[in-house]
């Protein structure tokens, strides 16, 4: 695991019990070598303050955020300190999206074989309809992928996306995105 404390950045093995075990730091931008004695000095301070718990706090970050709704789950990893936290990166994945009833994919984009053939094999009109319910999913989906996004985005710039009302406004815009 990486962990960065202001320009420190701490490569760092943790054990079974979340206890860091080992540590090394190098200073952003700069080799080991090039590191000054003053540079060096505050990395170890930082580093025994790792070792004694005082950063566990943020080091116990980097996992995963399940929220109450759709089978959200936030994974942050990398965590940044600069007076305030952030993430260097992170993945989500929810069950927001509308499975395709056809190919019973939530990844499809409504326009497999199968859901192509639903829409053949009607009369014309009742074909420009089923075209415009294959669109509303695709575009339903495309919207969910937007917001997974922003709250992965949110979660890996160190906003507490578990929070009530965070949850309350995914739903409001879920909401919003159905009645669309």
């Amino acid at each position: 695991m990486k962990l960065q404390i202001y320009q420190y950045i701490f490569d760092l093995k943790i054990n079974n019990e979340n206890k860091v075990i080992s540590s090394a730091f190098t200073v952003e931008g700069k080799r080991s070598a090039s590191m000054d004695d003053t540079e060096f000095r505050q990395g170890e301070t930082y580093q025994q303050e790792i070792f004694r718990g005082k950063w566990d706090w943020l080091i116990d970050k980097e996992t995963d955020i399940i929220l109450p709704i759709h089978d959200i789950v936030v994974s942050v990893v990398d965590p940044k300190y600069y007076g305030a936290y952030r993430f260097g990166g992170g993945s989500i994945g929810s069950s927001m999206k509308i499975v395709c009833e056809h190919c019973g994919s939530s990844d499809c984009d409504f326009d497999c074989i199968d859901a192509l053939k639903w829409v053949d094999i009607c009369d014309v009109m009742d074909r420009e309809e089923k075209k415009d319910e294959l669109n509303g999913n695709r575009e339903f989906n495309k919207q969910c992928d937007a917001l997974e996004a922003m709250i992965l985005g949110h979660a890996v710039a160190g906003l507490h996306v578990d929070e009530e009302m965070y949850i309350e406004g995914i739903v409001s815009a879920l909401d919003a995105m159905g009645n669309q």
